[in-house]
């Protein structure tokens, strides 16, 4: 008897898993078919390029523009170590308000400006699990310096080489366009340029903080359109 029960347990057990499979087979799915990524400077000298902290603005804007559900938003920092500021997840009401307290609380006094830990760092972090299959990767990378990650200058150059001659292939081949902004006049344009360049994005110089604003709002226009009548 106790025999015959277990197996009609097992095997309503297992058509209640077969049902719950269908349902979410034919439940419908949502795909977001735009990646951003954004990348910003954390040095402590960009409290003298940004006093006014218009990279924040910048940031809610951006999440404000991507449409909800259609599009994925992660948020990194670097400087003397790379790290999350916004784990990358669905634009919805509810990133955007998370968006706003965590933008508003970070602060940039990193003494080392490492771009080769960040750019390895993302190449090597999974993509959104929401994102469809042919998604576009749109990476936005706000600097105010160059790479400076030792007072050896030899040391320097050489992490600019493997950026140059090996992680910027890797974006290349991955189809990633890394969008990049220029803060000041002091950062390394020729490197910011060849890295855009390569892949097939966008180099702004940015005069002023102001100027930033304007700067998302065109990059995340050319990476999702709007649709016009025809």
């Amino acid at each position: 008897m106790g025999t015959n029960m277990e197996n009609v347990v097992k095997i309503r057990t297992k058509i209640q898993t077969a049902l719950l499979a269908l349902a979410a087979l034919g439940a419908p799915q949502l795909w977001a078919d735009t990646q951003f990524r954004v990348i910003v400077d954390a040095s402590g000298s960009m409290v003298i390029s940004d006093p006014d902290k218009l990279t924040s603005e910048a940031l809610k804007l951006i999440s404000n523009l991507a449409p909800e559900e259609k599009a994925t938003l992660g948020i990194w920092l670097f400087g003397e170590r790379p790290r999350v500021l916004l784990p990358e997840s669905p634009v919805t009401p509810e990133l955007k308000q998370q968006l706003a307290r965590y933008v508003d609380g970070y602060v940039t006094e990193d003494l080392k400006t490492d771009l080769e830990s960040i750019l390895r760092l993302l190449l090597q972090t999974p993509d959104s699990g929401e994102l469809a299959p042919d998604f576009d990767r749109h990476w936005i990378l706000v600097t105010d310096g160059m790479v400076d990650i030792s007072l050896d200058d030899k040391v320097n150059a050489a992490s600019r080489a493997r950026i140059t001659d090996n992680l910027a292939v890797q974006l290349a081949e991955k189809g990633i366009h890394l969008h990049t902004v220029s803060m000041t006049g002091y950062t390394d344009k020729e490197l910011l340029q060849s890295l855009s360049d390569l892949t097939n994005a966008s180099h702004t110089e940015v005069a002023t903080p102001e100027e930033l604003l304007d700067t998302f709002d065109r990059v995340f226009a050319q990476a999702a359109p709007s649709e016009e009548l025809p």
